[in-house]
């Protein structure tokens, strides 16, 4: 019962923010290739819509490779974005990126995780517009809960809270959502078969550009694993 508890404080809050905000939705499936004490390789395919606003849309599709170094790892990987946008122009992004994470244990089940990636982000316009390109830098910190319902049974939730920061010098005037700040809770649940699904809520706030009136936007976010 707990669960649902904050299933719907999750949905209700997103949906208070939503007079005050852009409002999207996200889905996102994620295939493990290899998972061992050494590595995990997987591929993402992601969909992005705004709400009410169909004219903004994004599907992705990302690879990831993570060394794993205790509580170290290492990561590497390639997102690949096509985006939908009538107010600018149809777009393709191929962001390569390399960064380090860390994982520290708080108390027994509770861990604090951080991130830091470099990222260079490639925009390809149509031949008339000119492509563009930068580099960014982001620093994520969280923490991580786990409770199982059942020890003997690997049949577990998680909790899931970070703030993520992005770096740069300058953004794109043709990128309609430049991020400067992202807020993020998650419930996860694994199942028995080792599956995993998720609903999470993000808070964003971003660069003004293009002279928008919102400065920040809510997304629920569904998530499949397997």
């Amino acid at each position: 019962m707990k669960h649902t508890y904050i299933l719907l404080l999750i949905i209700g809050f997103s949906f208070n923010l939503k007079a005050q905000t852009e409002f999207f939705h996200e889905f996102e499936v994620t295939k493990e290739l290899k998972d061992t004490e050494s590595w995990n390789i997987q591929i993402t395919g992601n969909w992005k819509h705004l709400y009410e606003e169909p004219s903004w849309r994004r599907l992705g599709i990302s690879g990831l490779a993570i060394k794993k170094l205790q509580n170290w790892q290492l990561l590497g990987g390639m997102n690949t974005y096509y985006t939908f946008d009538k107010e600018i122009d149809n777009f393709i992004e191929l962001k390569p990126y390399l960064g380090l994470a860390l994982k520290t244990k708080i108390i027994e089940r509770l861990d604090l995780k951080q991130q830091f990636k470099g990222e260079w982000r490639n925009f390809l316009f149509s031949e008339e517009i000119e492509d563009e390109n930068y580099g960014r830098l982001r620093y994520k910190i969280g923490i991580e809960y786990l409770f199982k319902e059942n020890e003997e049974i690997p049949k577990e939730w998680k909790l899931v809270g970070t703030i993520e920061w992005y770096f740069l010098r300058e953004h794109l005037t043709k990128e309609r959502f430049s991020n400067s700040r992202e807020y993020s809770f998650k419930i996860l649940h694994k199942l028995t078969n080792g599956q995993e699904i998720g609903l999470g809520f993000l808070y964003e706030e971003f660069n003004q550009l293009f002279g928008q009136e919102n400065k920040s936007g809510t997304t629920i976010l569904l998530e499949y694993r397997f």
